[in-house]
Parts: C-alpha cells; structure tokens; sequence
C-alpha cells in the first residue's frame, strides 16, 4: 500500500453506531474512562475514543474501543493511547473519580494483523 493511500486511511474518522456508544456504557458504565466522570445523568454525551490510536496501530474493532468524555477526548491527541491520558490526568489534577475507571492492568496486546500490537480489555477482570 503506497504511503498517501495508508495516511488517508489512517485520517478517516471513525463514526460508532449508536448500539456500539450503547453496548460499551453497558459493559464498562456511564463514565469516561480517562478520567472517571460520571455520565448517569446523560450518557450521550460521551464520545468513543481509540485505546490504542489507529495512528500507533489501534483498529475500529470494540475491544479498542472506550468512552471518553469530551474534555478527555480534546486532550487525547492522535498517538496518545488511554493509559498515557490517565497519567496526564494524574499529573495535571483532573482525575474526577478513578473509582469508574475499568483497570489497564487488564488489558493485554493482540496482533492487529498489520504487525502491530493494540491493547484489548479484559472484561472479566473488571471490578464492579
């Protein structure tokens, strides 16, 4: 694949459906998992986000996928992935409650299928 056709894929926005927004505030709760805020009142105002960033390799598939909120999702530029927002987050002091957050610790690598590795939630090890 030539270099201007890989960047043009690597440039299109990814759109979710709304089953996918729905499915994923189920699985891992009305929160952003950047920094913990909490959506209950209106969870549509969460936007999907990359875990790893298809610029460092990530896909569209939903074990890439995590709900960020809007403030989060500014912040996460192209090449950062979650756990590098997290520690920012940290740094910068504006973690809400890192109780909603679902633990990196379980997330493991899988070959994307382009020799690049992109990170996958465990969900059965989320505590609830």
């Amino acid at each position: 694949m030539n270099a201007v056709r890989q960047k043009s894929l690597l440039t299109q926005a990814y759109t979710p459906t709304t089953s996918t927004v729905a499915s994923l505030v189920a699985e891992l709760g009305p929160y952003c998992q950047v920094c913990g805020r909490d959506y209950a009142d209106d969870h549509r105002v969460l936007e999907v986000d990359h875990i790893m960033s298809k610029a460092s390799g990530g896909t569209d598939r939903y074990d890439n996928l995590a709900p960020l909120c809007p403030p989060c999702t500014r912040i996460k530029g192209p090449k950062t992935t979650l756990s590098e927002l997290r520690i920012y987050n940290r740094v910068q002091g504006h973690m809400r409650n890192e109780q909603n957050l679902t633990p990196l610790a379980a997330e493991t690598t899988y070959d994307s299928g382009n020799g690049a590795s992109a990170t996958r939630r465990k969900t059965s090890a989320k505590k609830r």
